[in-house]
């Protein structure tokens, strides 16, 4: 009985802590390829797999049993591609919020490409897909293509992420960084969470006294976006190499409900009282680099 107490103390541990922990899970699929040797497949979903871990943005799903169970069920075609409805199946069944899937093409000896995406469960939607071509590199090239894959997807490690498809073909100097942070606050641990999107795409989820850089590698107009009770967007022209601070807060404003509530004391009298409710709004800002850089580095 003891032993079992013990045992149902840890599942409980567990779960609080998955549930406190605000990631979002992301299943990877084993790589998919015709003629492509088992070692490189492999070699490659352990590649995406390591992308998703170090990101520090996402938590890999389990590779247990139902994860086998789940992956005997899926019909890969004949070039080794999955249909986009029987991912989302597969993660449903494990309760990820998005699956990756990378399928390896040989064109010949030494030109290779993989195709790769993600697949939001919830929406069905693709916040990311692209290709790598290898040419004259052989099956190495494929590895060392797969670091540049989970730099796309996930982000280089730590707590930086990455979004965006194809690298930039524009005369800039590489890819642009979004330093997303949120202050120290009095009481911020008690603030809810938001998501930032980029586009549509999660790229960060700051909680209180926190920081991530996020790599973009496609340029132009862009809108950050997050919303609880209230919405906020910040619209950014993303060039080549830019470096943004982008501080993140809430703001608060306490309502009239519309509604009454009722008590009866121990003298028998009875007090009525306006219900209020708490609303709470994102708040995204753009500063400048000179103030930025500051705040950005004094959070730990």
């Amino acid at each position: 009985m003891k032993k079992l107490l013990i045992l149902l103390f840890a599942f409980l541990c567990t779960t609080l802590l998955c549930a406190q922990d605000g990631r979002r899970t992301v299943a990877v699929v084993p790589a998919s390829g015709v003629g492509i040797p088992e070692s490189v497949k492999e070699g490659v979903t352990e590649g995406l797999l390591e992308g998703v871990v170090n990101s520090g943005l996402f938590r890999a799903v389990a590779r247990g049993a139902d994860f086998q169970n789940a992956l005997g069920e899926m019909q890969f075609q004949q070039s080794g591609n999955v249909a986009d409805d029987q991912l989302i199946e597969f993660g449903r069944a494990l309760r990820a919020d998005f699956v990756a899937f990378a399928v390896i093409s040989k064109f010949d000896e030494s030109h290779f490409r993989i195709t790769y995406r993600m697949v939001d469960v919830a929406t069905g939607e693709i916040p990311v897909m692209s290709s790598e071509m290898i040419e004259g590199s052989g099956l190495r090239g494929l590895m060392r293509a797969t670091d540049n894959i989970s730099q796309k997807l996930f982000g280089s490690g730590g707590t930086t992420g990455s979004v965006g498809a194809a690298p930039s073909m524009g005369m800039g100097s590489g890819p642009a960084k979004l330093h997303i942070y949120r202050p120290r606050r009095l009481g911020g641990n008690l603030l809810p969470r938001f998501d930032v999107l980029l586009d549509n795409s999660v790229i960060a989820r700051p909680a209180n006294n926190w920081k991530t850089t996020v790599t973009v590698n496609t340029f132009g107009p862009k809108t950050l976006s997050s919303k609880l009770d209230g919405k906020a967007e910040l619209r950014i022209d993303i060039a080549p190499g830019g470096v943004y601070y982008i501080r993140c807060d809430i703001s608060s404003q306490t309502v009239n409900t519309g509604k009454r509530r009722t008590s009866t004391g121990r003298d028998g009298r009875t007090t009525s009282m306006e219900e209020t409710k708490t609303l709470y709004t994102p708040v995204l800002q753009l500063v400048d680099e000179s103030i930025g850089a500051g705040e950005f580095n004094t959070i730990k």
